[in-house]
């Protein structure tokens, strides 16, 4: 720098001046002096010249600590390279230039140009804003110089934003944040100005306030021991408030980042149970926003609340509302007894200081009345002997003896008399009996029941606060169950990550997320985008993923069949009470995962046992586990085409038939089988037609892998058998769907065993042969809750004392004439047969031809 030059222009001259300085000459005056001083001067050009070389020729001009030993400084220079971004952006040249500032300002007194220079170039430049804070950082932290610093920030606080300009209030936003991360203690001193500025009208100020709020949160949270004992939480709640007010802020960006500054203090390691649940009040309002970056922002706020809850010491860590309500309930009937307990002691010690009281008080009377007995003798007694006798013989205090005693003998044989009277007296007061047995009595129930009382009022008091977080929770289920229709991506993501987070802490409303957002997989965006150097998958892909976390993925404390177990129980719930869309959506997602190979043989083996154990299950545990098998058959075939014969002996054998028919032919008059289920033989009958295999033929086209059986399979027969099943249960009609469906997906010819089905089906329907009226009479049986009543005259029952000979007349010809008419249950299923294989004909014959 030019400095340097100057200084080694001022030392050269001893050789040139001393070779061009004439001979002779008359010196002026002070001609010694100033000889002198050029001596002195060369010296110290020379010494500051080796130290240049050694630490930089700028660095160490400044050190020096003379306010006036030069009139210019490299202060100048320095500044003009901060004006360069170039320069900036170099680690050392960047050091060198802050160093060189924090000396000028440290020992040269160059404050105020510094302050009016920083301002400058924050106010007409974008890139200097993080070096100018560092610059103030490192004079505060090494150099110990925070005056700029503070000077800096009421100039700032005291300043007026734009709301129209973006530009400066953008650097002022990046220098405060800047100079809150290296040195957060110098922001809060300024703390209270600084606060203004969040009425600011520019946003970009106000978003910069709430992230210095949040990182001064995070400063004090994370103070040293002693520090918190001098400055308690009450600077962190108070910091809070500001912090949870933006949220209800006019501005969007705004609301935004205080949410995601809330999300980050969540993180902490010291836990504020009570500003948490502020929070999640506060972040369950947020769904009504209309700003999908507020609904992400509030969604992401209650996942990491959740994750980070300070409630985990009991229960495992687990959520579960029923396991702390029923713990809550004990602990107040414990406190109530221990709080009785007290309450009865001290009412026991009132009554006997109530006691104490009144005997002192009255005690108290009498001493006096004496006193005042005495007294007056007193003030009688003229003749000493008289009245000593009078006395003697009549008096009973103690106050009166010395002044009485005359004759020694009887004075000496009356005092001690009147003494153990007086004693005997004191120590029959119930006083001091009851104030000893009171005062042990106090002290070991002080003893004991204080603490357990404090013991329980704190637990009391948490198993409140979680619980109030869990109904806060449970609240905004159903909000989120809505968001996962919403439009923005972002939303849906944060919603499955819901779900599948409060899924595994044992909320209870989560299995209704988990089935509601079951309908996703059906979604085609599948593409992965990149977010704040994050990779996101699309919607598909983390739906994926969160049912395998939740359902698929081993737990690390289970042996292997503890796992299958598991895995297979998982898979069949999701099969209870599910519509058919969710049993649709469930099938393309296990078809998913079976193709990748993320399902074990050993699961498939379970769902069997399962399905074909003779042991009395749940008819749903059984529907479930063939209903898997088939959505599973859709990937890989073979996990059918092993166990078609205990398909046909379990689904379309004992367990799908409702019963056996008698020999007219009325199944409902029968008792019912209590493990017959038309249900699994409706599952069974569609777990048979992955058997074809999952390709589908093009209409012409000549490839074709349908896997086609002949008629003489007996799978047909079973088939058959079923729908000839006489039954007047509602189920039949989707079982007899569900049966044609198999038959024209697997027969050869479907037409020629469907003709034979629609034979006997119109053969029974118009047939005569009925059950005599007498015999179902004499066998009176509980009826099918789901059977249909008989429209035929024939079924109807009349009471002997009603009928008279007329009305008898009219039954004869009534049931006479009932004996030309069909049942219309057997007509209208023979209409639904006919009906249906008409359609699947019509497919048929286009797929054949």
């Amino acid at each position: 720098m030019w400095i340097t030059v100057a200084s080694k222009d001022t030392c050269q001259p001893d050789n040139e001046d001393t070779q061009a300085a004439p001979a002779k000459g008359r010196e002026g005056p002070g001609g010694k002096a100033s000889r002198k001083w050029k001596g002195v001067f060369k010296g110290f050009c020379n010494q500051e010249e080796q130290d240049m070389d050694m630490d930089g020729p700028d660095s160490r001009n400044t050190s020096i600590d003379q306010q006036s030993s030069w009139t210019t400084t490299a202060e100048r220079e320095a500044f003009l390279t901060t004006e360069s971004e170039q320069y900036m952006k170099s680690e050392d040249i960047k050091n060198n230039v802050l160093k060189i500032i924090c000396l000028a300002v440290k020992h040269h007194g160059h404050s105020m140009a510094t302050r009016v220079t920083i301002m400058h170039n924050l106010q007409f430049y974008e890139h200097p804003a993080e070096p100018m804070a560092d610059c103030l950082a490192v004079l505060a932290n090494e150099f110990n110089h925070a005056q700029l610093g503070d000077e800096l920030l009421r100039e700032i606080a005291a300043k007026t934003f734009n709301a129209q300009d973006k530009k400066g209030p953008r650097v002022f936003a990046r220098f405060l944040i800047r100079f809150t991360e290296l040195a957060p203690r110098s922001i809060l001193k300024q703390l209270s100005l600084l606060q203004e500025q969040l009425d600011s009208e520019s946003y970009l100020i106000r978003i910069a306030l709430v992230e210095i709020i949040g990182h001064l949160i995070r400063e004090l949270a994370e103070a040293r021991d002693e520090e918190k004992q001098r400055h308690p939480h009450k600077q962190v709640i108070g910091l809070y408030e500001p912090l949870i007010d933006r949220l209800m802020g006019m501005n969007s960006y705004v609301r935004a980042k205080a949410l995601q500054v809330l999300s980050k203090l969540c993180e902490f390691k010291v836990k504020f149970p009570k500003q948490r649940l502020q929070i999640t009040t506060a972040a369950v309002s947020a769904f009504s926003d209309k700003y999908s970056t507020m609904r992400k922002g509030a969604a992401s706020l209650l996942i990491k609340l959740v994750v980070t809850y300070p409630y985990g010491l009991v229960h495992g860590g687990l959520l579960e509302q029923s396991l702390f309500e029923t713990e809550h309930g004990t602990i107040k009937e414990e406190l109530a007894k221990v709080e009785d307990q007290m309450g009865s002691a001290v009412k026991r010690n009132n009554e006997g200081d109530a006691d104490n009281s009144g005997e002192d008080k009255d005690e108290a009377e009498g001493s006096s009345e004496k006193k005042k007995r005495s007294r007056s003798d007193d003030d009688m007694d003229v003749d000493g002997e008289e009245k000593g006798e009078e006395d003697d013989q009549g008096g009973d205090t103690e106050e009166d003896e010395p002044s009485i005693a005359v004759d020694g003998e009887d004075d000496e044989q009356a005092t001690p008399k009147k003494k153990s009277k007086k004693c005997s007296k004191l120590g029959l007061r119930k006083s001091q009996l009851d104030v000893a047995a009171l005062s042990s009595e106090q002290e070991a129930l002080a003893a004991l029941e204080t603490n357990k009382k404090l013991q329980l009022h704190l637990k009391k008091k948490y198993y409140t606060e979680a619980l109030n977080f869990i109904h806060q929770i449970e609240g905004a289920m159903e909000i989120m169950g809505e968001l996962l229709g919403s439009m923005h991506k972002a939303e849906v993501l944060e919603a499955i990550d819901f779900f599948g987070i409060t899924h595994e802490y044992h909320f209870e409303s989560a299995r209704i997320g988990n089935k509601k957002m079951i309908y996703l997989i059906w979604t085609k965006d599948n593409t992965s985008t990149s977010e704040e150097r994050n990779e996101i998958k699309g919607i598909r892909s983390r739906l994926l993923d969160c049912y395998e976390k939740i359902y698929f993925d081993p737990l690390p404390d289970l042996s292997l069949k503890e796992q299958v177990n598991r895995i297979s129980k998982n898979m069949i719930e999701l099969t209870y009470d599910a519509t058919l869309a969710e049993l649709t959506s469930l099938e393309e997602m296990v078809h998913i995962i079976m193709g990748n190979n993320q399902i074990h043989p050993d699961i498939q083996v379970k769902l069997w046992q399962v399905y074909s154990t003779n042991k009395q299950l749940p008819k749903a545990q059984r529907r479930g586990a063939i209903a898997i098998l088939g959505m599973l058959a859709l990937a890989k075939r073979s996990v059918l085409t092993d166990q078609v014969e205990t398909m046909l002996k379990t689904g379309l054998g004992p367990f799908g038939k409702v019963n056996s028919s008698d020999q007219y032919g009325n199944a409902s008059f029968l008792p019912l089988d209590p493990q017959a289920d038309l249900t699994l033989a409706w599952f069974t009958c569609v777990a048979l037609q992955r058997l074809n295999g999952s390709a589908k033929k093009v209409k012409g086209s000549l490839l074709d892998k349908t896997l086609w059986l002949e008629m003489e399979n007996p799978i047909f027969r079973k088939l058959q058998a079923m729908i000839e099943m006489p039954c007047r249960s509602k189920d039949w009609f989707s079982v007899a769907e569900q049966v044609i469906n198999t038959i024209y997906a697997l027969s050869e010819h479907p037409d020629v065993l469907c003709n034979e089905i629609i034979k006997q089906l119109t053969q029974r329907a118009f047939s005569q042969d009925h059950k005599p009226k007498d015999t179902a009479e004499s066998q009176p049986v509980e009826k099918d809750p789901d059977a249909m009543d008989k429209d035929h005259l024939g079924d109807v029952t009349w009471d002997l004392h009603d009928i008279t000979p007329p009305e008898a007349t009219q039954g004869t010809q009534g049931s006479a004439k009932s004996q030309d008419m069909g049942d219309a249950l057997e007509l209208s299923q023979l209409l639904f047969v006919v009906g249906h294989v008409a359609i699947k004909q019509i497919v048929f014959l286009e797929l054949v031809e």
